[in-house]
């Protein structure tokens, strides 16, 4: 089932002209995930299928954060969406409950639509905007844009 997206969330999205089936292979190793979506950040560990996980790291003002979470809903060619927070305990960015990170295929046209989202910032509280604003001045949509190099030169 598809996860719902509440009324705070940072949103990228592309066009691809390829079919969502062909997407998502890059979707479903380890290998085909680091190609575009570990730019950036380091996939530490990852299981597919939706009784997986995902586990990242980046460098954040020269210490290791660990970030991530169960897999929530997995729909081969349609949507991945697991939970996110830091993993560190001691992390001075962890939520006091996470938030969402969705990516979502949609057919359209001869291609397909693909979004990511990184969402459920509403559940932080009186915290949620200032989280929000910060996300969304830091994202970017290269991710979306090596996806889209990848798949569209095979």
């Amino acid at each position: 089932m598809a996860i719902a997206i509440g009324p705070l969330y940072v949103r990228r999205a592309l066009y691809i002209d390829k079919q969502p089936a062909s997407i998502w292979q890059k979707f479903e190793t380890l290998s085909g995930l680091n190609s575009w979506y570990g730019i950036g950040h380091t996939i530490d560990s990852f299981v597919q299928g939706a009784n997986g996980s995902i586990e990242l790291s980046v460098d954040i003002d020269n210490v290791r954060a660990r970030f991530g979470g169960p897999t929530l809903c997995w729909q081969p060619g349609n949507e991945w969406s697991y939970q996110n927070n830091w993993l560190d305990e001691d992390s001075p960015w962890i939520w006091p409950i996470p938030t969402f990170t969705t990516f979502r295929l949609t057919a359209l046209y001869s291609g397909t639509l693909v979004e990511l989202l990184h969402h459920g910032f509403e559940r932080l509280g009186t915290n949620a905007g200032e989280q929000l604003q910060a996300y969304e001045n830091g994202w970017d949509a290269r991710h979306l844009s090596a996806l889209r190099r990848i798949c569209e030169t095979e």
